[in-house]
């Protein structure tokens, strides 16, 4: 648990700093960041916020490093010190809180994606794949020719019989040999042209 969210949080910290790198991605940077935390491991607001902020945590630890090198190269100069660390701490404040932000944000994006693929479940019904159907619906695309079509038929026909035919044809209520249900909808091909 407490390494899946700081990987979550190490992802959003990375993002942050390679956008940081383009030119003008470091101003949104830190929501990009966030919303990728937040989209990974939030499973709901408060998580999301919470990985957002602990990703611009680790991403100031970058700023730390520049404001330590900038004082070393200063010769611990105490005004140009005290600017340094002015300016981490409005950084820091961004990027945790612009950060949190962005998880939010990307936990709420993920949460709306999870309710669309489960009602999309629910209204579709736990359907069967259906190759015979399928390649009926690429030759009425027109992806492929008659003989094309003939072919893959064949092809899918010989696979299901492996497994046994005779579940599809109880499935469909025909017979196993009844191949008048594999027949291209001729009329769907013609009315495309």
């Amino acid at each position: 648990m407490r390494s899946s969210f700081l990987k979550h949080a190490g992802i959003g910290a990375a993002t942050m700093l390679v956008m940081g790198l383009v030119p003008f991605g470091a101003v949104f940077a830190p929501l990009v960041g966030g919303a990728m935390a937040g989209w990974l491991g939030g499973r709901d607001a408060t998580h999301g916020g919470k990985l957002g902020g602990a990703a611009g945590a680790i991403a100031s630890l970058a700023v730390a490093a520049v404001v330590f090198l900038g004082v070393l190269l200063s010769g611990f100069d105490l005004g140009i010190t005290l600017v340094l660390l002015g300016a981490a701490l409005f950084a820091t404040a961004l990027l945790v809180g612009f950060g949190a932000l962005g998880g939010v944000l990307g936990s709420a994006m993920a949460a709306d994606r999870r309710s669309a693929s489960v009602s999309d479940a629910e209204r579709g019904g736990a359907r069967e794949r259906d190759p015979v159907r399928e390649v009926q619906e690429r030759y009425a695309a027109g992806e492929l020719t008659e003989s094309e079509l003939e072919d893959e038929l064949d092809r899918v026909l010989e696979g299901e019989g492996e497994r046994g035919s005779a579940g599809r044809a109880e499935r469909t209520g025909g017979t196993s040999d009844d191949r008048s249900r594999i027949e291209p909808d001729r009329g769907i091909r013609e009315s495309e042209r």
